[in-house]
């Protein structure tokens, strides 16, 4: 069995993330149709579900809808932990995207590839999944040497193992 047979996509979107996410699913689609895509839908129209739907033959579409933003002490946390004004669907899409990575893996899956809504895959990447093959963990992150960097993770690697689902 080929390696992309065994790994899974995962992403997450929210109603006005719809356009960005299409790219991406467009993208996957085009390169790597044959590989389940696990995309996390917070607060969106069934309109909206049905073209995403319509834009990979193997989308795997997850209900999660955020609390409504009324959590007055939930919201300040957020406004200090951002430094600005942070809704909690916002807040809601950035957390859940690695709450659904361990529940998503079946035993013979070799582990879930998560990028944010706004990556667009420009070729065939074979040879990324093979490197996954001898890594636990991977992520790709922002040049902490900026001035103003907060920690901001477009693509994560999970390896399904004991040791890192525990």
């Amino acid at each position: 069995m080929q390696i992309n047979k065994k790994i899974s996509f995962l992403s997450v979107a929210n109603e006005p993330y719809i356009p960005i996410v299409s790219s991406l699913l467009k993208s996957a689609s085009e390169h790597h149709p044959d590989i389940k895509f696990n995309l996390v839908i917070v607060n969106t129209s069934e309109e909206s579900n049905k073209k995403l739907k319509s834009l990979h033959p193997n989308l795997n579409l997850i209900k999660a809808n955020a609390p409504e933003d009324k959590n007055k002490k939930l919201q300040g946390r957020l406004n200090l932990a951002f430094g600005q004004h942070c809704p909690i669907e916002q807040w809601y899409c950035m957390a859940c995207r690695t709450w659904f990575m361990s529940s998503l893996m079946n035993p013979e899956e070799l582990g879930i590839f998560y990028m944010d809504a706004d990556v667009v895959i420009g070729g065939k990447i074979d040879k990324l999944f093979n490197f996954f093959k001898n890594s636990d963990i991977m992520v790709r992150a922002k040049d902490a040497s900026q001035k103003n960097f907060k920690c901001n993770v477009g693509m994560v690697w999970i390896k399904n193992s004991k040791k890192m689902l525990d």
